[in-house]
C-alpha cells in the first residue's frame, strides 16, 4: 500500500518522491490515481502511484477520451432529461437507463466509421443538439 511507502517512484516519469507529503526538489508529491474510476467501478482499493504532476495530465487525457465516447451518446442524455421532466422527477431505474444505453449503443453501431470519426471530431453544437433531442422527446 502505498502509505506504508517511505519514497516511491512515479510510474509515469520515473522519479522518486517523498512519501512525506512535502514533495521532491522539483515540487512533485506523491498521489493516487484510480484506474477502475470510482464514478464507474465503484469504491476500489487499485490505486498506482504517480507524481503531482503527471496525475492532471493522465487525468486530463482521460476526461478528453471520456468526452469523445460520450459525444458518441447525445440521445442517451436527451432521453434521460426528457424521461426524467416528464416523470416529474422519479429516478430512473437501473433497467431503463441500460435500455436507454443499449438503444443508443445498437444505434451507433450501424454508423460507418466516417461518422462516428465526424462526431469524435465535433466540438461544438452539442447543446443545442441535446435541446432538440429533449424538445422532441417531450413533444411525444
Amino acid at each position: 500500500m502505498l502509505n506504508d511507502v517511505k519514497t516511491f517512484i512515479c510510474i509515469i516519469c520515473g522519479e522518486t518522491i517523498e512519501a512525506n507529503g512535502n514533495g521532491n526538489q522539483n515540487g512533485k508529491y506523491k498521489t493516487r490515481h484510480h484506474p477502475g474510476k470510482i464514478a464507474v467501478c465503484g469504491n476500489n482499493d487499485y490505486t498506482l502511484g504517480i507524481c503531482s504532476k503527471c496525475h492532471p495530465r493522465l487525468e486530463n487525457n482521460i476526461s478528453r477520451g471520456e468526452a469523445k465516447i460520450l459525444r458518441l451518446f447525445l440521445r442517451v442524455y436527451a432521453e434521460i432529461n426528457a424521461r426524467f421532466i416528464n416523470s416529474r422527477g422519479i429516478d430512473l431505474s437501473d433497467d431503463e437507463l441500460v435500455d436507454i444505453c443499449l438503444k443508443e449503443f445498437l444505434r451507433i453501431r450501424d454508423l460507418s466509421r466516417i461518422e462516428i470519426k465526424e462526431r469524435l471530431e465535433k466540438k461544438y453544437g452539442f447543446i443545442d443538439a441535446i435541446k432538440n433531442m429533449i424538445n422532441k422527446r417531450l413533444a411525444r
